[in-house]
């Protein structure tokens, strides 16, 4: 599983939005199920700090059977290998979705929308109190779903910028 992060804080401030990427972050770990063992990959956004990362990771109380840590591999690498995506309101949550990867928004606090792309293709999660059947929903879906085949692999280069450029010609139209 990777939770991708975004730069909230550093681009909105902590309330702009009602929740900043570390709250999220803690959010999403407070509702796993502790029964079962889960590798966790923590991406930052080029744009954040690493090291603030890396020291709530040290931190931070992990239960026993959940594994955290950072990665600094490019996000296509992270795709391939991944079996569910967790994420706030990254695009990187619509290229999951587009090559069948489960995600799962969390946007517990949220104060207005702030990328309609993904509340069109997932129900983001806006209250604690549904994360934990939400979560437990994603994993058995991961479950059921296979790494992205290795000739698909080229189709993830420059997948944000060819992202962006479909965007700006539908808008443009």
């Amino acid at each position: 599983v990777v939770f991708f992060s975004e730069p909230i804080i550093e681009d909105f401030g902590p309330l702009a939005r009602g929740f900043d990427q570390f709250g999220i972050f803690k959010e999403f770990i407070s509702g796993l199920d502790t029964e079962r063992s889960l590798k966790l990959i923590l991406k930052p956004h080029p744009r954040e700090t690493s090291q603030y990362w890396n020291d709530l990771i040290l931190e931070e109380c992990f239960p026993e059977e959940i594994s955290v840590h950072s990665s600094k591999l490019p996000t296509k690498s992270l795709l391939v290998q991944a079996d569910a995506v967790i994420g706030i309101t990254t695009s990187v949550l619509l290229e999951a979705f587009l090559l069948g990867i489960p995600i799962l928004s969390i946007q517990v606090g949220r104060t207005g929308i702030v990328n309609p792309v993904i509340d069109e293709i997932t129900e983001p999660v806006l209250c604690s109190s549904e994360l934990k059947r939400r979560i437990k929903l994603l994993l058995q879906k991961k479950q059921q779903v296979k790494n992205v085949n290795p000739q698909f692999q080229k189709l993830l280069q420059s997948n944000d910028s060819r992202f962006l450029d479909a965007i700006e010609r539908l808008v443009a139209n």
